[in-house]
Order: structure tokens, then sequence, then C-alpha cells
């Protein structure tokens, strides 16, 4: 092996690093950049250097190294430090005393999650401050989460209670979770004087408890999989397994664990099958035997198992300071069940935590078991979640309880999953530990979480529907089924997944996808035969967007939309479908493809080609090796037509109609255009009209210098895209900013041309006259105010020519679109900016900006519960 060659007296490896360090060093140590050098050595040479002290800048991206030595805190002049990209899972406390530090880049390392969340919201640097401040005890808090999951009656909790030190007592079935009050404490695999403690999790095992499962699912965890040998029995390990790594990640560690090994049946499982399939997944295989606590078969030697993976997770290393400690257990302490945020700030506050770092203690707490937090369940009606602001449920065991509850509750199931608001106090009238419509109800807030994870979806003010509760056959009333031919143009999408599709993927796509449907009929009236679920599928009417078939056969997952324009609805059910498993299930993989439209002997051609394959040839016709047709349209496969057949254009250019296939290929314009921008779609509104106020366009360019102009943000309902009065706001804006925001002027003309005629409707059935007066006028005036702007015009009469794809390389209407949300953050007091639009995080669009009508439906907020149907009052 050729011997690596040294440049300098200080033995640096590279001639490049030498030259570098030499150039800093004459240039007085102000600057030093080793970005992308290849350093994976020891650096502590480097920053013994005579004179590093002086550093400013030090630049260590893009390398290999591993570890930051403590000598980091000699540099006290430093004031940015960049450490992207290189292998670092720790840093030491020592940037603390850096007192000019100003920035601290992170990305790209594996440190854990609490430290990229602290860099994320840029508090990492007053982290590492708090562990040097006044000389206080930094830690670890050596707590993780253990799990143990497996079908009912196997002996979980025996288990469990034999690792805690117990001999078992026999209990009834563990109904739903239980979190067991005493932890159980493992010691350090090599520090005999550190004790990991683990909270540990007893899953229900009955199939209905399991859609509530993934919930809990974490990586920074310990799961036991436990199962019990039985003559003929299998135990779809496999099932189970796939089931952690979807959720939890090959980060995780599974202990296959064999109980009642002092039993006659053998414990016989493909154990290198399972190793193959799931590599570093699996931890080991165990036999043990309960019976007699901790001195049972296989008990310690699974125990000693778990401390070593234990002191492997992820961030068990992580040194907190000693308030963040002093916290955790102050709150551990109240014996409260929930607690408002609020107060848990207060108690943080009171044990010297800084405030700013309380909502990051919530989340290590819920990691570790001992609470569950979500920052959004601040929203809406506040007063329903106990309190004026968010909630921190510090019994994790009394919400899993709470959602079992009406996964069982038998009124509910007899009316096809159809879940009555006003009957949860009775329901939970145990766990919600209050009256229904009191200030401190926590109804509302149970339900909210059962909307948020998919268990359920609001109907209306008074019900939701319990997918898992629905009817297991598919109604034989529905409108329409792929199997009944119809003029109506039709497009399909089969997701095939390669293994068993996780639990309740139905039902969880069938909650997601409840904002694409229209109003349902209020309960009681007729049942709407165009709008039904059922276990392994369900059919959706939406207002104008078509209407579709999906249904889950074996593991092919068939989506069909029927519609002038299928293809709109059909990728909002593929992006809803991908939110879905990006949020439950991360780690599985579905493989898109269409069937072909051929026909084979009079029948529908079975063979089908892969969704990567067809996307680059649009345009094209492709072969069929199975029915044997070599002029397969693309077009029609992807869109459900030709969109280059002459009937098409000639609809395409009727704007005054309004017809729904040209909203739809408008938005569909408007999403492909924006989605990747989605700096900008965080940042503000992004449907926006601009129009001169008070001056005629002809008058505007060449002229003045500075005009005023009426900027109006607009709602981004998919069904209807409409003004928000309420941001309306009067601009005095230079010239050379009109010249700015042409690109964007011009694009949003195109689209409101779309958009108007379905505007008008919803204006009169839903938004008052006033607008519907205007809005017209107001789309003419910014039509003739386009064309008279300088840059930036986009031919409107012409749609075969908008080339969505060819829009994404020079994106002139994004650069644009920066200008105006630069200007209204400029311009407008942040207590007016965005009238009454929010951000919504959709499953179907990513996010849009709505108004609190439309905000409502897609991400419901925590409502009140009265125990009265909405309308009756509350002495009726």
């Amino acid at each position: 092996m050729k011997k690596r060659k040294h440049y300098s007296a200080k033995g640096y490896s590279s001639k490049e690093i030498a030259n570098r360090v030499a150039r800093a060093r004459s240039e007085g140590w102000k600057f030093l950049d080793l970005g992308g050098c290849a350093l994976q050595d020891d650096i502590t040479t480097l920053l013994s250097e005579p004179g590093v002290e002086r550093l400013r800048w030090l630049s260590l991206h893009s390398n290999n190294l591993s570890t930051l030595p403590t000598e980091i805190g000699r540099l006290a002049a430093l004031e940015y430090l960049e450490l992207e990209d290189n292998r670092f899972a720790t840093l030491p406390a020592e940037l603390g005393v850096l007192d000019h530090l100003k920035w601290l880049l992170v990305d790209g390392n594996p440190l854990s999650a609490e430290l990229l969340r602290l860099s994320e919201e840029e508090r990492l640097i007053d982290y590492f401050r708090e562990l040097c401040d006044r000389g206080a005890h930094a830690q670890p808090f050596n707590e993780a989460k253990l799990l143990l999951i497996g079908p009912g009656e196997v002996g979980k909790t025996w288990l469990l209670q034999a690792l805690q030190g117990k001999v078992p007592q026999r209990t009834e079935s563990t109904k739903g979770i239980e979190i067991a009050r005493q932890p159980l404490d493992v010691t350090h695999p090599t520090e005999r004087d550190r004790v990991i403690h683990f909270n540990c999790w007893d899953f229900g095992g009955q199939d209905h408890y399991q859609v509530t499962h993934q919930i809990f699912f974490s990586p920074k965890a310990i799961y036991l999989l436990v199962w019990k040998p039985r003559p003929g029995v299998d135990p779809d390990l496999f099932a189970r397994l796939e089931r952690i790594e979807l959720s939890a990640g090959s980060a995780a560690k599974v202990f296959i664990v064999s109980t009642h090994a002092n039993d006659t049946v053998p414990a016989v499982v493909g154990e290198q099958a399972i190793c193959e399939r799931f590599g570093d997944l699996i931890g080991g295989f165990f036999k043990v035997d309960s019976a007699a606590g901790p001195v049972g078969t296989g008990i310690s030697k699974l125990k000693q198992a778990i401390a070593v993976a234990a002191a492997e997770l992820e961030g068990m290393d992580t040194s907190f300071p000693e308030s963040w400690h002093k916290s955790s257990k102050a709150i551990r302490n109240t014996g409260s069940t929930t607690l408002p945020f609020g107060k848990f700030v207060e108690i943080c506050r009171k044990e010297g935590m800084k405030v700013e770092s309380a909502e990051l203690l919530a989340m290590v707490m819920d990691v570790q078991g001992h609470a569950v937090y979500f920052s959004e369940a601040a929203r809406g009606e506040k007063a329903s979640i106990s309190g004026p602001d968010n909630l921190v449920v510090l019994d994790p065991e009394w919400l899993a309880k709470a959602v079992v509850m009406v996964l069982e509750d038998q009124p509910t199931r007899e009316h096809g999953g159809v879940l009555q608001h006003a009957r949860l106090p009775a329901i939970w009238k145990e766990e919600s530990r209050c009256s229904a419509g009191s200030e401190t109800c926590l109804c509302g807030y149970l339900l909210w979480l059962m909307w948020k994870f998919d268990i359920a979806y609001r109907l209306d003010a008074d019900t939701s529907l319990v997918p898992e509760l629905i009817q297991r056959n598919r109604p034989d009333d529905l409108r329409w089924t792929p199997a009944v031919q119809s003029r109506e143009r039709q497009a399909t999408l089969i997701g095939r997944i390669p293994y068993n599709p996780p639990p309740g993927l139905i039902a969880v796509f069938t909650t997601a996808v409840h904002p694409l449907r229209r109003i349902s009929r209020p309960i009681g009236e007729q049942q709407d035969p165009w709008d039904r679920n059922w276990r392994n599928g369900f059919f959706l009417d939406t207002l104008r967007r078509g209407t579709a078939f999906v249904e889950l056969s074996d593991r092919d997952l068939r989506m069909t939309v029927r519609d002038a324009y299928p293809a709109h609805l059909l990728q909002a059910l593929r992006r809803t479908l991908g939110e879905v498993i990006e949020d439950r299930w991360r780690n599985l993989r579905v493989d898109y493809c269409i069937p072909c439209s051929g026909r084979l002997d009079g029948k529908a051609c079975p063979g089908s080609f892969k969704l990567p394959y067809l996307e680059p040839r649009r345009g094209k016709v492709v072969p069929c090796q199975d029915c044997g047709s070599d002029e397969i349209q693309v077009d029609h496969l992807l869109d459900g037509y030709d969109i280059r057949e002459q009937e098409m254009m000639a609809a395409l250019k009727e704007i005054g109609d309004g017809h729904q296939d040209l909203m739809a290929l408008a938005l569909n314009l408007y999403h492909e255009v924006m989605d990747p921008a989605r700096a900008e779609l965080e940042r503000a509104p992004c449907m926006i009209s601009i129009v001169p106020d008070g001056v005629s366009a002809r008058n505007l360019v060449g002229k003045a210098t500075k005009e005023f102009y009426r900027v109006l943000c607009w709602c981004e309902h998919p069904d209807g895209p409409h003004p928000d009065v309420a941001s309306d706001y009067r601009l005095e804006m230079p010239q050379k900013w009109v010249v700015k925001v042409a690109p964007y002027v011009s694009w949003f003309v195109t689209l409101a041309k779309a958009f108007v005629p379905v505007v008008g409707k919803m204006v009169n059935d839903e938004m008052g006259d006033a607008i519907d007066k205007k809005l017209k006028k107001k789309i003419e005036l910014m039509g003739g105010f386009a064309k008279t702007l300088p840059s930036g015009k986009l031919e409107v009469d012409r749609w075969d020519e908008l080339d969505i794809r060819s829009m994404h390389g020079r994106r002139p209407e994004i650069v644009a679109l920066r200008h105006i949300h630069d200007a209204l953050l400029a311009h407008v007091p942040e207590g007016k900016r965005w009238g009454d639009l929010r951000p919504v995080h959709t499953k179907a669009h990513g996010v849009l900006w709505l108004c609190a009508k439309h905000a409502a439906i897609q991400d419901p907020p925590v409502q009140r519960i009265t125990g009265k149907r909405a309308g009756e009052s509350r002495n009726g």
C-alpha cells in the first residue's frame, strides 16, 4: 500500500489542506475553509495551531469527520461554524462557551432528532450555552420506550412483569394498550453505574386495536414481538414485522420472543428467512417462560440483550441541561392526566428552563413515552381543550383506552361506523373526567386526535365516520363500478404493494380523502348511494371533480376516476395516498402502473404499463405485449383522453362557459407549477389578483413612477377558488415593481379565466352578492392590465402551448410571486395579513391557503362537544 504523503511540519495529510491552513495563517487566522477536503482524521492538531483562537469563520462542511474535539472551545472569537454533511453523531458541550458564535450549521449529520429540531428552529446555539451555563450538571435522560406487541393471549403482560422482577399474576386480557406504572430498569452494558429506564407499553392483540398501534410506534424504541407456539398455528410474524418496519423504520430494534418455553410445543419459525428479509431490524430470537418471574427460562438473557440495544438507541447519549431534567420530573410529579401547555411552560420556567425550549421538552417526553403532545391542537376552538391553549397528555394509557372505547362502541358499529358526537360524553364518561359542554371538557380534544390519526373523519358538526366499523362487504347500490362500461371519460391507476398491505391502510386512506368529498346529506335522510365506504374500499363523489372507485384487492390498490377531466382527481388521490404513506408507513413501497386500454378476445386487456415508463412518453403511442396492439395512446392512459383531440381543444377554448374540465385543467396547472416552490407555498397565499386602483390600465405604463394597486388574496379551495374580502390591500408601489411581478399577473389571469364562472356560482350560493357584482369586472380589469405590462405575457388563447413541464426550468411566475410576497410582508401589518386565510397542510395537495370555512373541512379544529345535536338549544 502506498504511504500517505505529508506536506507540512504539522503533518497534514493533504497538500490542499496544508495550503489552506497556510493561507489562513498568513492572513491572521480570520477565515479557514476546509470544506470538501475529505477530512476524516482527528482535527485536534488543527485546533492547537498558534493563533487559531482568532478564527472568526471555520468551514468543515462536506468531509468525513465523526468527532469534533473539545478543543473547539479554544476558538473564542468564532462567529460562523459550518459542519454540514459529515458523520457527527454528537457534538461537544464546549460549543456553548463560544460567546460570539452566531451561525452553527449541522444539516446532513446523523445527529439526534432533538438536536436537528433545535437546529431547524435556530436554537441549537442556545442549547449548548445552556449546557455550559453556570456549571450546570448536564446528562442524558437515559429513558426510552419498550413496546410489547403480538396476538392476544400469548403472554405479553406476564413477560413484562417477569422483566420487571415480578412473579406474574393472572389478569384480564389487555384492553387496547396498557402502560406499566413502574418502568423497567436495565443496567447499561458498559457503564455499570448507569441505569436505563424504560417506559413499557403493552399493546392489546385484538385485530381491531391495530389501527391505533401506529400512532405510538417510534424509531427510538425497543420492540418485543411476542408469540406463543401452538400446534398448526402460523404466528404470522412477517406481517407484524412489516408493520413495525413501515412505521418505525429499520433503525428500530425488534426481539422476537416465543413464550411458554417450558411447554412441549417447540418454538419453530423460519429464523434465517426472517433475518434475510428484515436484516438489522431483528435484534435476536429468544425463548422464555415467564411463569417463575425473573428467574424464568430466558428472562435474564433477554433483559441483557435489551440493555445492549438500549445503549445503541439514537440520542441515548445526548446530554440535556439540568433544568430540563428538573422540569420533566416536576411535570410528571403533578399527577395530572392532562396539562394545559401554558401550565407546562410555567413549570419549566420555575425550574430555570428557557421558555423557548419548553415545546421541545414536550416532544422529548413524547418520545420517551411520558406524554402525548401535538402543537397543532392549539388551533380552532381553544376553549374546548382544557383552557385557552394547547394540551399535554401525561397519561398515554388514558388516550389509548379512550380510542379503543369508540372502536368497541356497539351503537356506532350498528350504524355502519357513523359516530354521533352527542354520544361521546356517554362513551367517555369516565375518561373525559368532565361534563359535556364545560370549559374543561376533553371530548373535543379526543375526537380531534381521532381525526388527526385518521381513525375517524368528520362528516359534519354532529357526526364522524369510523372506517374500522363500516360494513365489511361492498354495497350493491353504488352509482357505478369499473366493470360497468360508460361513455364518460375514465382513468385508472393501480398501486402495487410488494408485500402484505399494512392493516388500516384503506381505513386511513378513506379518512384522508374526506376533504375531497362533497358535503354529505344530513344523517337521517335517505342514504346516498354515490358516496359509500366498505372494509376494503370506498366510492368517492366530489362536487366538481368527478367520482372515483377505490378498492384494495390482495396487494393491488385500484383507483378509477370518471370525469370530464379524470386525471385531476386521480392525481389528487395519488398525492393523498403518498401523504398517508409518508405519515404512517414511511418505508412502504408502492409501484404504480396503468392498465392497458386495449381489448383481447373481446375483453379488457390484462396487461399494464409502469407509470415511470409512460410519463416521459406523453403525446406518443406504445405497444402492448399482452393484447398485441401497437397503437395504445399514452395520453389516453394517463389522462382518460387524448389531450390533443380536436374535440377537447375546442372545449378548452370555451373559457366563458366555465366548463368543469377547464377549471380542473387550470387547477392542475396551478399545482404543477407551484408545488416545487414549497417555500413560497408555506410563506404566504399564492393565488393573488392585482389590478390598478384609480388609474386605467392604458395610462399606467410609461408615465407614473409610483401608483396604487389592489392586491387581493384568494382562498385556494380546489372545488372553486374565490377571493377573500378580508385580504384586500391597497398598496402604493413603484413602476419597477410592476415590471417584476408581470409574469405572475399574466399567469394568474390565465387561471382566473377558468375560475370565474364557477366562482360566480359559489358567490351566489355561499359568499354573498357583493363579491359577485365586482368579480368579473376585476378579472377583466386584471386581464387588460396584464396586456399593458412590459414583460411576462402568457398567451391565453393557445392552451395546447401551456406545457407545464417546460415551465419548471424558467419559472418566471415564481420569481414574480416572491416580489409580491415581499411587498405584502413589508407593507401590511402582521395582525392584518392574509385576512381570513391560513395555510392548511392537506393530504391531497400539500399546502393550501384556505378561508375559515374551507379550512375547517380540510383540517377540522378541535370542537366543543355539548351533548346536543347541532341546532338544538342547551335547554332543549
